[in-house]
């Protein structure tokens, strides 16, 4: 099962003098990283670091990247990222600020500091569980409405958009999971006459986990 998030949380954690502060955003596009980062940097303008990372879904796989943003390669960026992984968090960034206490904290230390600090994170928000879903156009004859709306409903799906006129025309909505099987029912009720086409793909949350 993945999860996502609704909305922003922070959390703060100190290491030899050095302060860290997480914030979990709700990421949906890659344009969003430089969106935060450009704020953070506004709001923050003194700090030393501000190491992110991400997991969003985009085009049927989720794509994930992260930035040490100027400290040791591999212990800030990737640490918060296995953070956002080991959690199944999707559609989600995680910045972490760092202001220098003047004492180094060596690699080892940077890593368990930016893991700490993501988990700190995590911990304050609230997660949901996700699941992708799709939107398709579909058309058949107008005869199988009644059908074809029972089987969008069995796959829980459902019906976005109603165009009917002389032929049925409908915009519908499904878990990508449940897509092989409602084509398969829908091909046997048109008996492969009917015409599906995929519209859409975005996120659906539900159900607070905690």
């Amino acid at each position: 099962m993945n999860y996502t998030i609704n909305s922003s949380s922070s959390a703060t954690y100190k290491e030899k003098r050095s302060e860290f502060i997480g914030f979990s955003k709700p990421i949906t596009k890659i344009q969003d990283i430089n969106i935060n980062i450009k704020e953070l940097k506004s709001k923050y303008p003194s700090a030393r670091h501000i190491c992110w990372a991400y997991r969003v879904y985009l085009d049927d796989t989720i794509t994930e990247n992260s930035s040490d943003a100027g400290e040791p390669s591999g212990s800030a960026g990737l640490p918060i990222l296995n953070v956002i992984k080991h959690h199944n968090i999707v559609n989600c960034g995680i910045f972490i600020v760092r202001y220098f206490g003047g004492v180094k904290l060596g690699k080892h230390g940077l890593l368990n500091a930016y893991k700490t600090t993501a988990e700190l994170v995590i911990a304050e928000s609230a997660l949901f569980k996700w699941l992708p879903k799709s939107q398709f156009q579909i058309g058949s004859s107008v005869k199988y409405f009644g059908k074809i709306s029972y089987i969008v409903q069995q796959n829980d799906g459902k019906i976005i958009n109603d165009q009917t006129t002389a032929k049925l025309n409908l915009l519908i909505e499904l878990p990508v999971e449940k897509y092989n099987d409602f084509k398969t029912e829908f091909d046997e009720i048109t008996q492969n006459s009917g015409i599906i086409k995929k519209q859409s793909e975005h996120d659906q949350t539900k159900e607070v986990r905690k």
